[in-house]
């Protein structure tokens, strides 16, 4: 299996010059992950580069749906390389006050990798062979501004984080 090499990015809240700046710093990417609350600056990096595959969920900031023919929810999955990913916002499973949420959400899905974002600081944690990652926020207003690259290979999971 080809190792596949994710961007993860959250919470850019307007920040769209920063955002193009994580998306062309972060070189040669199989998918773009993007976790919630700025679907509207993920709009225009997709409108100038159309080719990137990505995958997106709604945050608690995101009212309307700004990707032409695309319906974003709150919750999304993929199967990459036989391992699943979850992502969320986070808002709906209490994500700034804990991991339990998050962990009921990996359990009832099965999931080897949980996305997630809101709460504008960068984390990841392993437990009972989940991986629970938030790449920060683009915005940084909590922490430097920060995205993540996840990269899935036959043989695990590796992840980083990218200060912007």
């Amino acid at each position: 299996m080809k190792p596949i090499r994710c961007l993860v990015a959250s919470d850019t809240h307007g920040m769209t010059e920063r955002f193009r700046t994580a998306v062309k710093r972060a070189g040669q990417i199989d998918v773009l992950f993007f976790l919630g609350d700025g679907l509207s600056d993920l709009a225009e990096i997709l409108s100038a580069n159309p080719s990137i595959p990505f995958m997106a969920v709604k945050g608690n900031c995101d009212f309307f749906d700004p990707i032409p023919g695309r319906s974003i929810r709150k919750i999304d999955s993929i199967t990459l390389n036989d391992r699943k990913i979850v992502l969320t916002h986070g808002d709906v499973y209490g994500a700034k006050y804990g991991l339990d949420g998050l962990m009921g959400l990996a359990k009832n899905t099965d999931a080897d990798v949980i996305l997630y974002g809101h709460t504008h600081t960068r984390a990841e944690h392993y437990e009972n062979g989940v991986y629970y990652l938030n790449p920060g926020a683009v915005r940084g207003d909590r922490n430097p501004p920060s995205v993540g690259i996840l990269t899935i290979t036959e043989n695990g999971i590796l992840f980083s984080f990218m200060d912007l």
